[in-house]
């Protein structure tokens, strides 16, 4: 930091503003101190027209029965889940109200690393289960790839 720039305390003592996403949406801010307020423009780290975009691009790639896998089908039902546009969560199978919130998005991206960890527990193919967890880890914001 160079002597002419000041820097705001509140910044210094939280090292989460020190993070190289600092224009992704704050998890802290009012807006989300209830983690019962579900807002309908975002999931996870990633907009809403992120995710949009992401499932048309994947379903656009993925057109056809001969060129859809099990790893697209996983990530494109992460994708709606995620907009609260798939019914069901697309490991666990839990319901909910809308698009889910960052804890539940969290919950179900665990759920699917732990099915890919042990596959004496995994409920559905292992390459359904990749492209959940690849999905919903660019959606939380725990990869830059995009699936």
């Amino acid at each position: 930091m160079n002597p002419q720039q000041t820097q705001d305390p509140a910044r210094s003592a939280d090292p989460r503003h020190d993070s190289p996403r600092h224009d992704s949406p704050r998890h802290d801010s009012p807006r989300h101190a209830d983690p019962r307020h579900d807002d309908p423009r975002e999931a996870g780290v990633r907009s809403r027209a992120e995710i949009e975009h992401a499932h048309a691009a994947l379903d656009a790639a993925a057109a056809g029965p001969d060129r859809q896998t099990q790893l697209s089908r996983g990530s494109l039902a992460a994708y709606l889940w995620a907009l609260g546009l798939g019914a069901p969560a697309p490991v666990t199978g839990t319901r909910g109200d809308g698009a889910p919130g960052a804890e539940a998005l969290a919950a179900e991206l665990d759920a699917a690393a732990s099915q890919l960890e042990d596959p004496a527990h995994r409920s559905v193919p292992r390459d359904y289960v990749r492209g959940v967890h690849d999905a919903l880890a660019w959606v939380c914001g725990r990869s830059e790839r995009r699936p």
